[in-house]
């Protein structure tokens, strides 16, 4: 199986961390056209070419003017997002400058968490000092945990706080709305219950947000990103909402200025354009369900239920992730997510993001073409007499354990089975 040679820096993905900018592999997107990008996900169809092309005309404006105060911008994005009280929301310059805030200013002692999970609650606790306890979703159980069980482990770790995904990055582990008001309130006694629906937008037809009831808890926060949703991660727009006491208390440390000029002006493109979002977070949701469909196809991976714009999954222990992952770049462009690099999950692990499914019949047939070539690879090996497959498939008796993350967190502050 022979195959022209890409340009693609391969030494980049040893680099670690769960997330490396598309820019690094394209040059500073100079060569953006070759790359394949599975790895982020997003909207392919949204926002629609007419904003492009209105943020295009209206870009020198956005830069050289100062935005609107967050207090406009506030109430600009609760009224996008349907948020019957725009006084319980604030902006922010994405959710990780809140999830800074709040580890800073509202969370103290401990803090409860599911792995894997996104990073930067564990990085930022981690500095703080903040011990950290953590229920760790199984494979066998598909990344799902019932709502009794996750309120048991939160109160066997006698954390004082608590962080729900929902769903969860990158597992895609979803309550369903009924079921999470069930738990804070049987978690109302705790510090903070923090709740992250950056991704919530692509779970359903009907999504289970609870936008409109986080007010009504004195302990609770929402926290949510529109980047993924609408489909331009660079613009950093986020918000929280809580109570007016909690957004209150908030306010007095967020800048009077906290998005920039060209997130200002998306927002105000977009705001008009309710149906046309509406038709593109359904079709992405369709997207995903048919790349879930299509991986179950292949046999060689256990794939969790597609409740987001991505789907996760774990590859059969006799082939290598790595080696996948590396061949699927090296030979067709196709860049895909590995989470060897998430506490909780190895290198056995994948996040795909939806794409439309012409680009979805792309990557399935180019990891039918290596899945093959791996095992060819193996079975020659095999049959001359090699005891180790030479890292292109994992040995056929499994006795060679996964890589998992290089930062383990200390055992003592682990609450593992819930």
């Amino acid at each position: 199986m022979k195959y022209r040679k890409l340009p693609f820096n391969l030494s980049l993905l040893k680099q670690g961390g769960p997330h490396l900018p598309i820019s690094l592999f394209t040059h500073n997107f100079s060569s953006i056209d070759q790359l394949k990008d599975y790895s982020v996900p997003g909207n392919s169809y949204f926002p629609p070419r007419q904003i492009i092309q209105s943020l295009h005309n209206n870009l020198e404006h956005a830069l050289k003017y100062a935005p609107q105060n967050n207090q406009r911008l506030s109430e600009s994005l609760a009224l996008f997002s349907n948020v019957t009280k725009p006084n319980t929301l604030i902006a922010s310059n994405g959710v990780s400058e809140i999830i800074a805030w709040l580890s800073s200013l509202v969370i103290r002692h401990s803090l409860f968490v599911t792995l894997p999970t996104y990073s930067p609650w564990i990085d930022h606790a981690s500095k703080l000092g903040i011990k950290i306890y953590a229920a760790k979703y199984r494979d066998e159980n598909l990344y799902q945990l019932t709502k009794e069980q996750f309120v048991i482990a939160v109160r066997r770790s006698r954390a004082k706080n608590v962080v729900i995904c929902n769903p969860n990055n990158p597992t895609g582990s979803l309550f369903s709305y009924r079921d999470l008001i069930w738990i804070l309130e049987r978690l109302a006694n705790l510090d903070n219950v923090i709740v992250d629906e950056s991704f919530i937008d692509f779970s359903s037809l009907s999504p289970p947000s609870i936008k409109n009831a986080v007010s009504e808890f004195g302990n609770v926060w929402l926290i949510k990103s529109f980047d993924s949703s609408l489909g331009m991660h660079g613009l950093y727009l986020g918000c929280t909402i809580s109570n007016e006491k909690n957004i209150a208390r908030l306010k007095r440390h967020m800048p009077h200025w906290s998005i920039n000029g060209v997130a200002d002006t998306s927002l105000s493109l977009v705001q008009n354009e309710h149906e046309a979002y509406q038709v593109s977070r359904i079709k992405t949701i369709n997207d995903s369900r048919y790349l879930a469909h299509c991986l179950s196809h292949l046999k060689v991976f256990r794939v969790s239920p597609a409740t987001s714009n991505f789907v996760y999954a774990r590859l059969s222990p006799r082939y290598d992730g790595l080696v996948l992952r590396n061949r699927l770049l090296a030979n067709h462009a196709c860049l895909v997510h590995n989470c060897q690099a998430y506490i909780g999950a190895t290198q056995q692990h994948f996040c795909f993001a939806s794409r439309p499914q012409e680009q979805v019949n792309g990557l399935i047939s180019a990891m039918m073409r290596e899945l093959y070539w791996m095992k060819s690879a193996a079975q020659k090996r095999a049959a001359s007499g090699q005891a180790e497959p030479n890292s292109a498939v994992l040995n056929p008796t499994h006795k060679k354990k996964a890589r998992s993350s290089k930062i383990p967190l200390p055992s003592s502050h682990i609450f593992r089975k819930p």
